[in-house]
């Protein structure tokens, strides 16, 4: 599968707690992205995560009229360092309604000593 760059919200970034993607993505004024759209939200854990204070990590996937004020609109169940190896998929499909922005929030209870994950949107979910 080829992946757009202008798709992605994170590239290899570090985890170390609770913080928004490095990027946040317009899909524009009329977009109708998740409107009858196949698009998923996949983050592929880059470097295994171990946690220090944390007991897990969530993801959620965040939305915004203006880039400023964001809301959640989905998220992935607490994921233990378990399920958090090099390697791993988690895949959540997009609802539909989402407005211009988006942006993926990384959210923890505590510290993360190590963990970088690419999150993007794609089309499909990826085979490899």
């Amino acid at each position: 599968m080829l992946l757009d760059g202008d798709n992605f919200y994170s590239e290899d970034q570090a985890i170390t707690g609770a913080g928004a993607s490095t990027k946040q993505l317009n899909h524009g004024v009329d977009s109708k992205i998740g409107d009858g759209t196949n698009l998923a939200l996949v983050v592929v854990v880059k470097t295994a995560f171990t946690f220090g204070t944390a007991t897990y990590l969530q993801i959620q996937l965040m939305d915004s009229a203006d880039d400023s004020a964001y809301d959640e609109v989905l998220q992935s169940d607490e994921l233990t360092a378990a399920e958090l190896g090099a390697g791993a998929r988690i895949v959540i499909p997009l609802p539909p309604g989402l407005r211009q922005y988006t942006q993926v929030y990384y959210g923890s209870d505590g510290t993360i000593t190590a963990g970088a994950v690419d999150a993007f949107l794609a089309p499909e979910v990826p085979s490899e």
